[in-house]
């Protein structure tokens, strides 16, 4: 499920608002919903409420499900694309605000959507959205599924066990929406993590019981076959906290941790040093937490035809992770649609220019959306003085700098005496070298040495 455009007719500082999300005209994916979005803006230009809003138009889908409404009421099917409707006012549920437009073919090859198409999508899709948000910073408790002790043996007490194990995985099998506020900061966390985690539980489980028996039929004569045996059964039993590591520790190694897979621990993900010791999650800095929390939702559930929101997705990260981070993230869930809003020009550069909106006032302070015209992969100076609008990337002491070493340059040409115009020419370099000034300059007026010929020391 993916979404092709987006209209507010009139909420907060939307008037008459839209933005068409399909790749444009020329594109090699010309008219398909675009895969990535990026929203860059001044703060109060509404990059958080458009997520939100995505976010609580797409929980629509429960209620109309769970109630049965009308489907003229919901939704209209209109060329290519399947119309959602749904009021932003509290105080007037009649007025129809918002509207999100759908590709219609995720939905059905037929001329038209009807009510059992948006019913059978909404079933077999395993998870409609994932939101990710600030509250994943306040998130400190272990990564441990949840499994009720075995304090007793009886038969009874195993399938009690089971049973609530059970219950747990059913839950979140059944649900379409997933916040960073509810699967990590809420009560319920722990048994999500029983959830998203019952793959490494049940392979931890096996493997600890290989190793015994491995360990008491090992005799000295049988040593090699009994290690051939054992990694046999490993192959044939490959461990999923292996291949978690695998695209985790790329950017673990910047840290100088990474995934602990040596020893079955219950399912449970463990951050240790290159030494193999241990480090706690709750001593974990906030940019590897952020790193792990966003990373195992992505890497574990199924996401095809998945929305997923990401607020401020930066945050706690330093620009050489953020650099690579937009690729990371879609390669995980390559068939999900994924929007992002940002403050960050490291961000922003890794959209294509039809990925990028920039979100501005007009004249009577109401935002509009333009498609950014800087190339993907653009330096920061230009995203930061196109995209982001200022007017200079120098601060007051930069720009203090930037006026004396065009002035020095300037008197370099009329300088007479030799011995000065040495000292103005080091003096130019050095301003130079420190602020790295040369790649600024060529984008401004350019004073020449003139015929100059003296040893620059």
């Amino acid at each position: 499920m993916k979404i092709t455009r987006i209209e507010i007719e009139n909420y907060q500082q939307f008037k008459n608002f839209s933005i068409d999300l399909t790749y444009p005209k020329g594109h090699q994916k010309e008219g398909k919903p675009l895969e990535k979005i990026c929203f860059i803006g001044q703060s109060g230009t509404g990059k958080t409420t458009l997520i939100e809003e995505i976010q609580l138009l797409i929980e629509e889908f429960d209620d109309f499900v769970a109630e049965k409404y009308k489907f003229k009421d919901f939704a209209t099917t209109k060329d290519e694309t399947l119309i959602i409707n749904a009021p932003l006012n509290e105080d007037d549920k009649n007025d129809k605000n918002l509207k999100i437009y759908f590709d219609k073919n995720d939905f059905t090859d037929a001329e038209k959507v009807k009510l059992k198409d948006i019913i059978n999508h909404y079933d077999d899709t395993d998870k409609l959205l994932l939101y990710f948000d600030e509250s994943i910073s306040t998130y400190y408790d272990a990564i441990k599924p949840f499994y009720p002790e075995q304090v007793f043996v009886t038969k009874k007490d195993i399938e009690n066990k089971q049973k609530a194990i059970r219950e747990i995985i059913e839950k979140y099998d059944n649900e379409k929406f997933l916040s960073s506020d509810f699967i990590f900061v809420g009560k319920e966390s722990p048994k999500f993590w029983t959830y998203l985690l019952k793959n490494t539980f049940i392979h931890d489980r096996n493997l600890a019981k290989e190793n015994a028996k491995f360990a008491a039929s090992a005799k000295k004569d049988n040593i090699e076959q009994i290690l051939k045996e054992y990694e046999q059964w490993k192959k044939a039993n490959p461990n999923p906290k292996e291949k978690f590591a695998e695209q985790i520790n790329y950017f673990f190694k910047k840290f100088f941790i990474k995934i602990d897979t040596r020893y079955p621990e219950d399912g449970e993900i463990k951050i240790v040093r290159l030494d193999n010791s241990e480090v706690p999650f709750e001593s974990a800095s906030t940019g590897t937490k952020r790193i792990m929390l966003t990373t195992l939702p992505l890497f574990f559930l199924n996401l095809k035809n998945t929305i997923i929101l990401f607020d401020e997705v930066e945050n706690s990260l330093f620009p050489d992770v953020q650099r690579e981070l937009i690729s990371y993230y879609t390669k995980l869930a390559p068939e999900a649609q994924f929007f992002f809003a940002t403050h960050s020009p490291i961000i922003a550069t890794q959209f294509e220019p039809c990925e990028r909106f920039i979100l501005k006032f007009d004249e009577n302070g109401f935002v509009k959306a333009v498609r950014s015209d800087s190339p993907e992969g653009a330096t920061l100076d230009n995203l930061l003085l196109k995209d982001f609008g200022l007017g200079t990337i120098l601060t007051e002491k930069g720009q203090e700098m930037w006026d004396e070493f065009i002035e020095t340059k300037r008197k370099i040409v009329f300088e007479k005496n030799e011995e000065r115009k040495v000292e103005l020419i080091n003096k130019y370099l050095k301003i130079g070298t420190d602020y790295n000034f040369a790649i600024y300059e060529k984008n401004n007026e350019k004073l020449q040495f003139g015929s100059c010929k003296t040893k620059i020391s």
